[in-house]
């Protein structure tokens, strides 16, 4: 007989992987020694730096500012930006401690499906009404009724493909 503990209920290799999770998780690629903030922050901070520099350069208006402060300010907006992106890409979603095992079946993804059917509902129903009141009131709003009509055809176009796509998965 051997003297291992017994455990009912508990698959041991779950309880491995829950006490060597990562507050941020582990990247995608690499080694799964270290977080994915440690290569997110990094790479954000470059992409923050690029993004600063495009930014100074394209900038106009700015006559009080030199092209340094600019940048700063630019980069420093969009440094957590970055490496929130960075970490985004990278990061396996399992490895991340507390993580939904099962994200497809949270409260907050039905929520979150259930106000995007609304806002096409309702989008929908207004430039269809926008359009038709542009029309009948304002005859010389005619460019407005047919935006908005482009508007309600691209968004039954857009139904239609993701449909299709949704149906042949």
């Amino acid at each position: 007989m051997s003297k291992e503990p017994r455990t009912e209920g508990t698959d041991v290799r779950t309880t491995r992987d829950e006490t060597q999770r990562f507050r941020f998780g582990v990247a995608k690629f690499g080694s799964r020694k270290h977080s994915a903030l440690t290569i997110a922050a990094p790479g954000g901070i470059a992409l923050a730096i690029a993004l600063g520099a495009v930014a100074a350069s394209v900038a106009s208006g700015y006559e009080r500012l030199t092209w340094g402060l600019v940048f700063l300010i630019n980069m420093l907006c969009l440094l957590p930006v970055s490496v929130a992106g960075v970490w985004g890409f990278i990061v396996d979603r399992e490895t991340i401690r507390g993580a939904n095992r099962s994200p497809e079946y949270n409260v907050e993804n039905a929520w979150f499906s259930k106000a995007a059917e609304n806002t096409t509902l309702v989008t929908f129903a207004v430039a269809g009404l926008g359009a038709a009141v542009a029309t009948f009131v304002r005859p010389d709003l005619t460019p407005v009724s047919v935006t908005l009509l482009g508007v309600c055809g691209f968004m039954a176009f857009t139904f239609a493909v993701a449909y299709f796509w949704e149906k042949s998965r």
